[in-house]
């Protein structure tokens, strides 16, 4: 699990996952890298136990109703929109293929591929790379898994908005630094960049944007249609 300094861009977003205010789309990738993470799984513990201590002191208790504790039992048995118990098979290897270890895939993520709806069909964007856009019912952000081959460039492109990538497994770096897996990258404000692949296990992460990124080469600026 991943150990560290977390940024302050990373502790607002882990306070409004602690708070339950995220959009689905993030709290699944805020969900996965918690999991992830030692530090960030120890500020969300800190950020519940002084929620709870607010609840605590300052709110007025009101009676509940006699069915409360049948309704809440029903929604931990049944976690997803469609009511699937994901509690079962969550971890055997034939629940579903997605085409990567099991190693590499956190449990709110594995359960997300295991609903229903999610479609499980790789999608290549150039030789070396491929996309997997992960459904949900509110589409206002865009959120996909990406797996890039070692050594492979991925194409120049600019964040138009924010940008949030977790690696899952292997590594890659740009010209701001290397990133390995556990580690969180929050881009914003029209960034630009050109990610490569580690050269020996190449790269596997899960991207949410607001917008869609902006290919900016001249030989791949095909792909701003195919992403969008």
């Amino acid at each position: 699990m991943k150990t560290g300094m977390l940024s302050q861009d990373t502790e607002i977003l882990l306070l409004e996952y602690a708070s339950g205010v995220l959009p689905s789309q993030l709290s699944l990738l805020m969900a996965s890298y918690v999991s992830m993470s030692a530090a960030a799984m120890a500020y969300v513990r800190s950020c519940e136990q002084i929620g709870g201590m607010f609840l605590e002191h300052d709110c007025r208790p009101v009676a509940m109703q006699k069915n409360s504790l049948k309704q809440v039992l029903a929604r931990l048995e049944n976690t997803d929109q469609g009511g699937q118990n994901v509690s079962a098979g969550v971890s055997g290897a034939d629940a579903f293929d997605c085409g990567l270890p099991d190693s590499c895939l956190p449990l709110p993520l594995r359960r997300h591929l295991q609903r229903p709806e999610q479609a499980i069909r790789w999608k290549k964007m150039l030789p070396g790379m491929a996309y997997l856009p992960l459904s949900f019912s509110d589409d206002s952000l865009s959120v996909y898994m990406l797996k890039v081959a070692p050594g492979i460039k991925t194409p120049r492109h600019r964040h138009p908005g924010m940008e949030l990538t977790l690696v899952l497994d292997g590594a890659f770096h740009d010209e701001n630094g290397h990133y390995a897996a556990g580690d969180l990258i929050i881009l914003q404000d029209d960034h630009d960049h050109q990610p490569i692949a580690d050269d020996r296990q190449g790269c596997i992460c899960i991207v949410a944007s607001d917008h869609p990124a902006h290919f900016t080469g001249t030989l791949t600026r095909f792909l701003n249609f195919l992403m969008r």
